[in-house]
């Protein structure tokens, strides 16, 4: 198993797509393709799910080696930094989604604080309606969804994992979807800067929190994204 192999694996599944994949890696497509077979041969199950054409999804397993190889990727970056004499900082992409006009409001200003900090990280910002960012949360279309607390429709998906938060800024309070494993170590970075500026308050029907995090950003861009996934 070489880095660079586990390098592909993580631009295929953030950028959903293996010729973009290739793109960031500097690749061809069919490179991308031939290092994810030799990958999964390698650990003796498959990492996606190609049941559906087109929508390819983790694994348990894609899951697990998601989470370790973006954190691994991340601390090759932070050493080369470190030895060039340059300011750490995450890469890659966070997709983010946003349901009414309060979170629209301070979101924006969220993302910007996130992109000055890790300029390399590429930020979107998706706008619908909460019932379908938690989809899209489940399906890994985005990363992560704010959502508002007085919709009482909501039913944690599997996979998605809801927890209470208050944000000091819009002085109100929201739900933070997360996916219940396999996260990036970008969004952990992210979820780590929103923990900081807000004050949890856990409910009984929503026992589990998620591991902190942090976070990186460059480009903020509202707009729904509502391809299906194209691996």
């Amino acid at each position: 198993m070489e880095l660079m192999q586990l390098e592909m694996f993580v631009a295929v599944i953030e950028e959903r797509s293996v010729q973009r994949a290739a793109d960031r890696v500097s690749r061809t497509q069919p490179a991308v393709s031939i290092a994810l077979r030799k990958l999964e041969d390698h650990l003796g199950t498959p990492l996606l799910d190609r049941s559906r054409r087109g929508d390819y999804r983790l694994t348990q397993a894609g899951e697990l080696l998601y989470e370790f190889a973006s954190d691994m990727i991340a601390m090759r970056n932070e050493v080369l930094s470190t030895l060039r004499g340059e300011l750490p900082g995450c890469t890659g992409r966070l997709s983010i989604g946003a349901s009414g006009p309060a979170s629209l409001q301070w979101i924006p200003e969220l993302t910007k604080k996130f992109c000055e900090r890790h300029p390399l990280v590429r930020v979107d910002i998706v706008s619908d309606q909460p019932e379908n960012l938690l989809g899209d949360v489940a399906d890994r279309k985005i990363d992560a969804a704010f959502l508002p607390t007085q919709t009482i429709a909501y039913r944690p998906k599997t996979g998605v994992v809801l927890t209470p938060l208050t944000i000091s800024t819009a002085n109100e309070a929201f739900w933070l979807a997360l996916p219940r494993a396999g996260r990036s170590h970008t969004l952990k970075i992210f979820e780590e800067m929103v923990s900081s500026r807000s004050a949890l308050s856990m409910q009984p029907e929503h026992r589990r929190r998620p591991k902190k995090h942090v976070l990186c950003a460059s480009v903020a861009q509202l707009k729904r994204t509502n391809s299906n996934a194209n691996i």
